[in-house]
């Protein structure tokens, strides 16, 4: 799932809210849509 490949090996789920959120700040410089994008992909609202 989604969850588990941000989660990694912690099998966190605060590290998987973090690393989504590190990736959406990374997107988001780069370009809003591509914020957009990352989230719909990722199943996050």
């Amino acid at each position: 799932t989604r969850k588990l490949e941000l989660a990694g090996e912690t099998f966190s789920d605060h590290m998987a809210i973090l690393k989504a959120f590190q990736k959406w700040e990374s997107e988001k410089a780069t370009h809003a849509k591509n914020a957009q994008e990352f989230c719909d992909h990722n199943f996050i609202s």
